[in-house]
């Protein structure tokens, strides 16, 4: 089965303890489930963090790059609710009392964003189905 590296809520103290289970859209499957961790990327709406909506659906107007879909129990403890984009990283966010960002009135859905791989962790990675997979190979 999947090896994950990390267990929620993180080992070192968070400013709040709520997890949920959230989802991602990527096309590197295979690594994340042979290194059983999420790494974040160098860019975002809100800085360089791991993105997640809260259902598969909501992924797809946001990804990337697909091919796999991750299932996730993320810590967001305490969440900054922020509307606009802006530059955060792991510090800022900390700094200010909370540990990750809910990014709300994207057309696309809501966001929630963690700075940190040990807030992240994984219950499924699988191959994404879709219609479209099948005609573009």
């Amino acid at each position: 089965g999947l090896q994950t590296k990390w267990r929620v809520p993180p080992k070192r103290r968070t400013f709040g303890q709520t997890v949920k289970t959230l989802y991602h859209l990527t096309d590197a499957g295979d690594e994340i489930k042979r290194s059983g961790e999420m790494t974040r990327g160098s860019q975002g709406i809100v800085g360089g963090g791991i993105y997640f909506s809260d259902s598969p659906e909501k992924c797809e107007g946001k990804a990337h790059t697909r091919g796999w879909i991750i299932r996730a129990r993320v810590c967001v403890g305490n969440a900054k609710q922020v509307s606009a984009a802006g530059s955060h990283d792991f510090q800022t966010v900390r700094n200010e009392g909370y540990d990750s960002i809910h990014l709300t009135g994207l057309r696309t859905g809501d966001e929630y964003i963690v700075y940190n791989k040990d807030q992240v962790e994984l219950v499924s990675v699988e191959r994404e189905v879709r219609e479209e997979s099948f005609r573009n190979q």
